[in-house]
This record gives C-alpha cells, structure tokens and sequence, in this order.
C-alpha cells in the first residue's frame, strides 16, 4: 500500500513494514511513548523495561498489520490496526519527525484500509493526558466520545482513556 502527503519538512510515503525493520519499529514507538510520558511530567524508569519489551514484542508478532511512514530521509512513524477491523491500535512517531505529516498519513492509510472493509467509522483510544495525539486526531475529523479507565496489560495498571471516533464518509 503507498499513499503520500506532504509534510512540513519532506515527502511522506506510506507502506506495509518490511520483516527486517520489527527492531526499528519498535524504538520508535517506545522513543514516541518516553517523550510523551516525559511531557507530563511522569517518570518512566520503573515502567521502560515492560514498555520496550511490550513494543518489541507487538512489532515482531504483528509486523503485517503495520504500516510504515517514511521521509525521504528515514522511517518516521508507524501505526496498526491490531483487530483487523474499524479500530486503530498504533499510531507512533518519532520524536525527531513529528509535526511533519507523518502521522496524519499513516492515519489516513490506516483510515482508508477501514473504509475499504467497508466500515463507516474509525476508533480508538489514547491516554487522556497525550494532548498532541488528541489536537492530531481532533484535526483529522475525530471527537471524543467517552474518558474512562482501561487497563493497560504493558503498564499493568488502569490508564485514563480517551475513546474517539470518526464517521469516514469523506474518506471514500
């Protein structure tokens, strides 16, 4: 699958992972999670041994669901569909490549796979204090439909959630 986007720095392109890069996926959501966690203020140390192995482990098991974003310098970003079906499960981009249209075009790939097994809307969930992914999403046509606890098997703890949905009607 290939789609482009412009970013605000380069070309984004949008592909299915290659087997050989699980172990580059993988830093690069656990890098996107460090920062974010960073930002609030929150320490990591005692969660990061659980967290990497978490990304690593998700990224080898589930390397055909994800879809690759890349600059024309680097892999930037991934993001999944870990069901198979209307609900986005991924959606991590380096800290080095964000604000650059990377994540809104692994998104819109990831929309248009829902919209072409013949779903309506798209789902999913972040953690209710990651305000950049929810400004990124809001901007993408998402609203916030619920704030609950969920547990997180990776932390071994209940995280506060944000559910969001997004009808696709524009994207066909």
């Amino acid at each position: 699958m290939s789609n482009a986007a412009k970013g605000a720095a380069s070309l984004v392109t949008v592909r299915n992972a290659y087997p050989h890069e699980t172990g580059l996926l993988a830093e690069i959501g656990y890098a996107a999670w460090l920062a974010a966690v960073a930002s609030w203020g929150e320490s990591t140390a005692a969660l990061a041994p659980a967290v990497r192995q978490s990304y690593e482990r998700f990224c080898h098991e589930h390397r055909s669901l994800i879809l690759v974003g890349e600059t024309n310098v680097a892999v930037a970003g991934w993001g999944a569909r870990e069901n198979r079906r209307n609900e986005i499960s991924d959606l991590w981009v380096d800290p080095d490549h964000q604000g650059q249209g990377v994540g809104s075009a692994v998104l819109a790939a990831l929309e248009a796979e829902i919209v072409g097994l013949g779903y309506e809307t798209a789902e999913l969930h972040t953690h209710a204090r990651n305000i950049p992914a929810i400004e990124l999403y809001k901007r993408r046509g998402y609203r916030i439909s619920s704030l609950s606890d969920r547990y997180s098997p990776s932390l071994d703890r209940d995280v506060a959630t944000v559910f969001m949905t997004k009808e696709l009607a524009d994207v066909r």
